[in-house]
């Protein structure tokens, strides 16, 4: 939620470092039951969408320990 946040107000995404958990993928992303996924101000199509581009961004990193 956070990418699409800050894609939606315009900022440098590639300025930003996002970390996510061991074994998180862009598979994750598909996984995902977007269509139930219910935030005040979000579309589930756009957080899926911004979950691919996290995921296969090369700003993406995967931390063990997180």
């Amino acid at each position: 939620m956070m990418y699409q946040h800050h894609k939606d107000r315009g900022f440098n995404l590639t300025a930003m470092h996002w970390v996510g958990r061991d074994k998180w993928s862009e598979e994750s992303c598909d996984e995902g039951d977007w269509e139930n996924f219910e935030v005040d101000g979000f579309d589930p199509k756009n957080l899926e969408k911004a979950c691919h581009e996290v995921t296969t961004n090369p700003m993406w990193m995967v931390k063990e320990d997180v």
